[in-house]
């Protein structure tokens, strides 16, 4: 029993001596281990440098009519070209991209100007709200026409009738269809803290590697000549 104790005692006391031994190399090789790290992030440093910067606006519209519904809005915003994931290759000089967030009825637009975005995002508003009120009217008038052909079959559907009348007429009569909300431009890309950080980690690893190996190879060439 003793003797099994002596042999855990004396692995243990080599895994301690290993595991100096190995941050003590570390040590010995620190500069080498910081020139590397400050190599990789002169190199995403250069990334940064050209990669082009994205920007990113958004624009939120909220009907204040009680004839018009999100809903609506929402399914004649999803027919506009600018909202069918127009994406350009980010690699040219101009970068475009409008989106639309369902859910949260936000419009999104990005860009590589910054001054440009908010001002993207208003003029798309601005130039597309009419048509999105003419068409709205007529969708009402499509929906009374359905009604005037088929036979009132009872009080409820006469109700809807003159009900669906009052908001064709209101609707005819609004100037504003709704409240635009829209928030300041901001980078989005590249994400500068984060590149460096990950170069950091790249020099840290691959210096620490390098020093390891080189002591391993030389303590092996050591055992060999001995």
């Amino acid at each position: 029993m003793t003797d099994a104790n002596n042999i855990l005692a004396a692995r243990h006391s080599s895994d301690e001596i290993d595991l100096i031994e190995l941050i003590q190399t570390l040590w010995d090789g620190k500069w080498f281990i910081a020139l590397s790290c400050v190599f990789t992030c002169l190199g995403g440093l250069l990334y940064l440098s050209n990669k082009l910067i994205i920007f990113e606006a958004r624009g939120q519209f909220t009907p204040t009519s009680i004839f018009v519904s999100q809903e609506d809005i929402q399914t004649h915003l999803e027919r506009l070209p600018e909202l069918i994931s127009i994406k350009a290759n980010k690699s040219l000089n101009v970068s475009d991209n409008w989106s639309y967030q369902r859910k949260t009825g936000i419009i999104v637009y990005q860009s590589d100007k910054a001054s440009e975005t908010e001002n993207k995002i208003r003029s798309f508003f601005d130039a597309n709200l009419p048509k999105i009120h003419k068409a709205l009217i007529l969708e009402y008038q499509a929906r009374l026409s359905a009604l005037k052909d088929d036979a009132l079959l009872n009080e409820s559907e006469y109700n809807n009738k003159l009900a669906s009348n009052l908001a064709l007429k209101e609707l005819t009569k609004i100037d504003s269809l709704g409240v635009i909300t829209i928030s300041p431009a901001e980078k989005i890309a590249p994400q500068a803290h984060l590149i460096l950080a990950l170069a950091s980690l790249i020099g840290l690893f691959a210096g620490s590697v390098f020093v390891l190996a080189k002591s391993f190879w030389l303590d092996y060439k050591r055992k060999q000549l001995n």
